[in-house]
């Protein structure tokens, strides 16, 4: 049995949103700063990471260790100072939420482009981030 947390998309109520909400403002925060502590404070104790980069379909890594060490190496160097706008507001669904993001990034070819993503974030019971799914466009 999986330790990871059910699909509920029943759980609307607006005391639960605003708690993952709030959870996802400050992990997106921690991200932007690079982070890793603060990250890693607002999951669990069996976390879950599913890169958008790896073997295909992308690399999936579970535990503290494992995601801590993943994090810090896409984080690794300061943060980007010049980050294009945000993507819109994340949309909250049941215990899951949908962050749509921009970073600045290489083409094949070396010039400057702008990659974009989602991120499917599932919250746990104590509104948690238990799993970072991330999609991305590729060129």
């Amino acid at each position: 049995m999986s330790s990871e947390p059910a699909i509920d998309l029943t759980h609307h109520d607006s005391k639960t949103i605003g708690r993952n909400a709030e959870t996802l403002r400050r992990f997106s925060e921690a991200w932007a700063k690079g982070d890793v502590d603060t990250l890693m404070r607002l999951m669990p104790e069996a976390p879950t990471y599913r890169a958008s980069v790896g073997p295909a379909p992308g690399a999936v890594y579970r535990g503290r260790d494992e995601v801590r060490a993943a994090f810090g190496r896409l984080l690794a160097g300061p943060p980007p100072t010049d980050l294009p706008p945000p993507s819109g507001e994340p949309v909250f669904f049941g215990n899951r939420a949908l962050v749509f993001w921009k970073l600045r990034g290489r083409a094949p070819d070396g010039s400057s482009a702008i990659v974009e993503g989602v991120d499917v974030m599932t919250f746990d019971e104590n509104g948690l981030i238990a799993i970072k799914d991330s999609y991305r466009k590729t060129w």
